[in-house]
């Protein structure tokens, strides 16, 4: 039992009573426990149920993974006392953290609650976290991200301004800033990330930037006052471009910039243009066998060939893929229903993107090159239908949940340059009965075999 903190056993992420950014669920489904981060808003990571029920820390109560892994030498998994060291470890920082800024506060805030951050190294994960002095707040800082949770449940902050050279506002960074009102981004930032927003009822007033290219899920969910956003149409906003998945509940008008429509749904210009590109790329490469040849490196874009609502890539049996390009990107063939086969014949491509090929369940060949050093976070999920890969001897990480829930793969043999292997790397491929793990991989993460019958 775990009373104050506790680690993911899916992603080995930790979590605390005392980090308002994190918390667990529990899939009644398949009894597997997880955290918020590892999941995609409740859905359980392993078995896909999507009612997953969040619960409190000291409710937790599992058993780690001990199975034991075939070949190699020196093959571990971090044990329950790693894992509570490095909890223990990381809460005092944390905690030691928030003292010393809390103290940087006191001496530092104007008579009329207004806090000026110039110093970088103030800005850490939960730094400020429900901070209630700060009324206003100027960061002033040559720093690239503001941290996860920074200054989560601000309650009294009513006016934020953020200048310098900042890109990116992190998960959660002011959520629950119930006060907040105003806010004023600089022109450099470039990412909104999930839930940074969240849960602010009383912001009303928000400026975004130009040069903002992606915006995260929920990231304005619940702010009940906002009602208009001015958006350019070319940002990447989450989860089937809906206004919703930003808004949440919330009802927000979005102002085109470039041309000013008011747009209900967020079908953007640029989701609605991809496609009309991606049915006449088709319908020009597609050969009478259902074999696409990709060449073009202008349709490498994340999810081009996504089978959503509005594209259906019925069809397309087989990809060849001899683009000079270096990435295959996220979500490129994702659920595509027909995909058979996939042949990459590009020596330039070094990585294979989060989520490439997931769901592609009549996938049963794949073809990858030397040269490949890295395959992402669940780039091959769920093909149910593939039964063996050959890994390149170049590749050195296969990322979580790479090839979860292949069902039918039975045999595979990692190449001796392999360096990382993720969680859940191919946990659930329930027929999976040899594999051949080098060397120099020294620690197994947790679940990585899980159900598999080695």
């Amino acid at each position: 039992m775990y009373n104050d903190s506790t680690n993911c056993p899916n992603c080995g992420s930790f979590i605390s009573s005392y980090d308002y950014t994190s918390y667990i669920y529990f899939c009644r489904d398949c009894g597997q426990i997880f955290c918020n981060h590892c999941s995609e808003y409740g859905r359980c990571p392993n078995c896909g149920n999507n009612y997953a029920k969040q619960i409190d820390i000291s409710e937790v109560n599992y058993l780690r993974n001990e199975g034991k892994i075939v070949g190699g030498k020196n093959k571990q998994f971090l044990d329950d006392r790693e894992y509570d060291r490095r909890s223990q470890q990381e809460l005092r920082r944390t905690e030691a953290i928030k003292m010393d800024n809390a103290n940087f506060v006191r001496a530092s805030l104007k008579d009329n609650g207004k806090l000026y951050i110039t110093d970088a190294s103030r800005l850490q994960p939960l730094g400020f976290n429900a901070n209630n002095d700060i009324k206003e707040l100027v960061i002033d800082t040559f720093i690239d991200t503001i941290p996860v949770g920074c200054f989560y449940a601000c309650r009294e902050l009513k006016k934020l301004t953020i200048k310098g050279n900042v890109r990116k506002i992190d998960k959660a960074a002011f959520q629950v800033c119930a006060n907040l009102e105003e806010v004023v981004l600089p022109e450099s930032l470039q990412e909104i990330a999930d839930l940074a927003f969240s849960l602010c009822i009383n912001l009303q007033k928000i400026n975004l930037p130009d040069g903002l290219n992606k915006i995260g899920y929920s990231a304005f969910g619940d702010c009940k006052k906002l009602k208009i956003l001015e958006i350019s149409p070319f940002v990447n906003v989450d989860s089937k471009f809906s206004i919703d998945s930003i808004s949440g509940k919330n009802t927000v008008k979005l102002i085109n910039k470039f041309n000013s429509p008011e747009i209900n749904n967020f079908e953007n210009e640029r989701f609605k243009n991809r496609s009309l590109n991606f049915k006449d790329f088709v319908s020009k490469n597609l050969d009478k066998n259902g074999c696409l040849r990709l060449s073009d490196s202008s349709v490498f874009e994340d999810g081009f060939f996504a089978d959503t609502e509005d594209i259906n890539t019925e069809g397309i049996k087989e990809v060849i893929i001899s683009a000079d390009v270096n990435k295959i990107p996220k979500r490129f063939f994702s659920r595509s229903k027909d995909l058979k086969k996939v042949v990459i014949l590009s020596e330039h491509i070094k990585e294979i993107g989060k989520e490439a090929f997931v769901d592609c369940k009549n996938l049963t060949e794949i073809t990858l090159p030397e040269g490949l050093r890295l395959i992402g976070k669940s780039a091959f999920g769920h093909c149910e239908s593939l039964q063996e890969i050959t890994l390149p001897e170049s590749l050195r990480t296969i990322g979580k949940s790479a090839f979860d829930n292949c069902e039918n793969l039975q045999e595979i043999t990692l190449p001796e340059g392999l360096r990382t292997i993720g969680k859940n790397a191919f946990s659930y491929c329930k027929n999976l009965k040899k594999i051949k793990i080098p060397d120099k991989i020294e620690v197994i993460p947790a679940f990585c075999f899980k159900s598999c019958e080695i």
